[in-house]
């Protein structure tokens, strides 16, 4: 927690050392407090510190209330659990006539159609393999790619990037889905793997 979100924590630290007919912590002690509270929440702080005299008979330590704030955080992720417990079913969309990015495509390949590009070497082979894969390419680029997302999230997760535990569930039940392609191992599959190799040996 930072230092300058320690001013709520001290308020509300003074009204309970009054509650609870004690001395407000000292400035020098609330640096302690910061410490003791790095890696919780403000939010999480300050929920448990007010329901605190309802339960709590005396004034809290810095330890109890940091136990409250993981026990907060533990029931967050059980309940994110919870619902992604269910797999999740990826429905393919059909393909719409009318969309935009296939009406573009018609444009352009009644232009090309009518307007073809001359050929330089109107004899040879290789001609018309650069011409269909232009058309290959440029189809591609029109045509999504419904595993875009989550690819996007396995790349930011083996990159290092910091995700939610459930980007990481719906990523993998995604890969599941569609029947673990190689390429797109999640990284904890991959340690997973690894480990079991190692013990096999």
């Amino acid at each position: 927690m930072k230092q300058s979100e320690m001013q709520q924590v001290g308020a509300r630290l003074a009204e309970l050392a009054e509650f609870y007919d004690r001395k407000p912590p000292t400035p020098n002690a609330l640096k302690v407090w910061a410490d003791a509270f790095t890696g919780c929440s403000l939010a999480d702080v300050m929920d448990v510190l007010t329901d605190w005299p309802r339960s709590k008979r005396a004034f809290p330590i810095a330890s109890e209330v940091v136990e409250g704030c993981q026990a907060r955080n533990a029931e967050r992720h059980h309940a994110l659990s919870k619902r992604s417990a269910e797999p999740v079913q990826l429905v393919p969309r059909p393909r719409d006539p009318n969309s935009p990015a296939y009406l573009r495509f018609k444009a352009w390949r009644a232009a090309f159609k009518a307007n073809p590009p001359p050929c330089p070497y109107p004899d040879r082979v290789g001609s018309f393999i650069r011409v269909g894969a232009l058309l290959t390419s440029a189809i591609a680029d029109l045509e999504p790619n419904p595993d875009a997302w989550w690819q996007s999230i396995i790349t930011g997760w083996r990159n290092g990037e910091q995700l939610a535990w459930a980007q990481m569930e719906m990523a993998t039940e995604a890969w599941i889905n569609a029947h673990r392609p190689s390429d797109w191992t999640p990284p904890d599959v991959e340690a997973q793997l690894e480990r079991e190799a190692i013990q096999n040996e």
